[in-house]
């Protein structure tokens, strides 16, 4: 699968260290406009039902910032780390590719610096699948634009609007390989929080029912925050400084859930809050349930849940951890067994844990290849 990156911040960054982290990047042959293959139909195997991996030609990037800061930054990153392998510009008759190379894998992705999307030439490089990743494009009008292109698809970073399908791994992603069905065209891989959030509702609804809840997003603050005072639009609160309060925003996780399991629509309200951290999040999740519980019995669950599910969709712990000790795990969402709480046999408390980059761009790797039939 040829894959091109529109937007190359946090998300499209972390994207492509995590293929090569996987070993998913494959040797990048030239491209021939004639062997392009038809659309597959997807396979119904899950990620976790089988050892073989798809792998992918990273070969476009559209980002506007320079090819020498682009380098940079992926070379570098404070949250993650260096870039395991050799990061550099390769330049061939005024062309800049990124290139990379290591012993994990190999590409070199040819930059582009186009605002307009209706003017990247997807098509003259065999691009399959556009990993959507500036959070700027959330309609299908827009995504459009990159299949007017010769695209086969469009994978949105950001939950998109509720016309656009949303695939959350574990949980609704049956969806995309129904026998003889359409792939669609454009798709969402939903938020890093309702990927956190919505395996372990999904499993308490089938074993206790849920009646309804309250959640609160603890969230790392983003690029959309300044630093220290400044204009920034018409969320005032968003004009405060990152890096000195705890900031509620606005989020649509509750309605976001409605979309991935339509039973439980409505049943929920949701807050966020960005804390002055670079990178990892929580969620502190309050639910109302149909049936006696305890500590134990909803723990048990979930950590029969994490052996069920694919393969890094929920995993449970013990252990006394904080934040910091899950930069770079890749797991969708991660129970915090110890601050479990049971109140009057049916109000259940529950703490998540979860990278909300990295997490996130291994779930769209995973969609990624189930569409390529792995």
């Amino acid at each position: 699968m040829r894959i091109a990156i529109n937007g190359f911040g946090r998300i499209g960054r972390c994207i492509i260290r995590a293929a090569y982290e996987r070993s998913l990047l494959s040797d990048q042959a030239p491209f021939v406009r004639s062997k392009i293959s038809p659309t597959k139909t997807l396979s119904s195997k899950k990620v976790a039902s089988t050892n073989k991996e798809a792998f992918f030609e990273i070969v476009a990037i559209n980002e506007l910032a320079d090819p020498a800061t682009i380098a940079y930054l992926t070379q570098y990153d404070s949250t993650h780390g260096r870039f395991p392998a050799a990061v550099d510009i390769v330049e061939s008759k005024n062309i800049s590719h990124l290139n990379i190379k290591g012993e994990q894998g190999h590409c070199q992705a040819q930059l582009y610096a186009k605002k307009n999307i209706a003017q990247l030439p997807w098509a003259e490089s065999g691009v399959d699948w556009v990993l959507e990743c500036t959070g700027e494009v959330k309609t299908r009008e827009k995504a459009m634009l990159h299949l007017q292109q010769g695209v086969k698809g469009v994978l949105l970073s950001n939950p998109g609007e509720s016309d656009i399908p949303v695939a959350v791994m574990g949980v609704n992603d049956g969806f995309l390989s129904q026998p003889n069905g359409e792939l669609p065209k454009v798709i969402s891989a939903a938020s890093c929080t309702s990927n956190a959030l919505i395996p372990a509702l999904s499993v308490l609804h089938k074993h206790f029912g849920i009646e309804g809840g309250v959640i609160t997003t603890i969230h790392a603050a983003m690029h959309d925050q300044p630093v220290i005072d400044a204009y920034h639009g018409d969320d005032l609160r968003k004009n405060r400084a990152s890096s000195q309060s705890f900031i509620p925003v606005q989020t649509e996780l509750a309605a976001g859930i409605g979309r991935v399991l339509p039973e439980l629509a409505g049943r929920f309200v949701a807050q966020a809050i960005r804390v002055p951290v670079s990178n990892v999040s929580a969620l502190n999740v309050t639910l109302n349930l149909s049936n006696d519980v305890t500590k134990s019995s909803i723990n048990q669950v979930l950590d029969d849940a994490s052996r069920q599910y694919p393969k890094d969709v929920l995993s449970i712990t013990t252990e006394p951890l904080a934040s910091c000790d899950f930069v770079h795990h890749p797991c969708s969402g991660t129970i915090d067994a110890s601050q479990t709480q049971v109140v009057n046999k049916r109000s259940v408390n529950l703490l998540i844990w979860f990278d909300n980059e990295w997490a996130f761009v291994n779930r769209m790797l995973d969609i990624l290849q189930l569409i390529e039939g792995a």
